[in-house]
């Protein structure tokens, strides 16, 4: 299937190590957002690099419009892929997902306890260790907008931490 043009390589993230990277795309016609983990070709790649596709991520549950990709981070092992605008609690709540780099297997689905319609949780998102922290700044916890980081166990998926601004601004 072709590729939306405007939306391939909205965030991506660069791998040195592998010479790879991931940046999402949109299937062109269905709306449905994936990323693709790309594999650089030669030893010394030009500006102009040829790529392989080596794996492409689908949320379980991901449906048109979901924003699936908006941010992204790896720590080799794993992907986190953000869905701000996912139906999980509501609309546009928003949704993490947690895939296997090697694999491209899902295996968190990441929702916080008090996520609410609006949140676009997902927006940003930071992997380091044994957590991830998710981002909502559209999160109405001390104020309207105000925002929220949510900080996970990136292991089993249990919220660990909430974040908000003290003053609601």
């Amino acid at each position: 299937q072709r590729l939306l043009e405007g939306l391939f390589g909205a965030d991506f993230t660069l791998y040195p190590e592998d010479r790879s990277m991931t940046t999402s795309a949109t299937t062109l016609g269905s709306g449905l957002t994936s990323m693709l983990v790309l594999g650089l070709l030669g030893a010394a790649p030009p500006a102009s690099a040829q790529t392989t596709e080596d794996a492409k991520l689908l949320p379980a549950d991901g449906q048109a419009g979901d924003a699936f990709g908006s941010a992204l981070a790896t720590d080799g092992a794993r992907i986190a892929v953000g869905s701000p605008t996912a139906d999980a609690s509501g609309s546009n709540s928003g949704s993490a997902y947690l895939f296997g780099a090697q694999s491209g297997a899902q295996f968190l689905q990441l929702v916080p306890s008090n996520a609410a319609p609006g949140d676009q949780f997902g927006s940003s998102i930071a992997l380091a260790g044994t957590r991830v922290a998710v981002g909502a700044p559209l999160a109405d916890r001390v104020g309207a907008d105000s925002g929220t980081v949510y900080v996970f166990d990136a292991v089993t998926g249990s919220e660990a931490l909430e974040l908000a601004p003290a003053d609601g601004a």
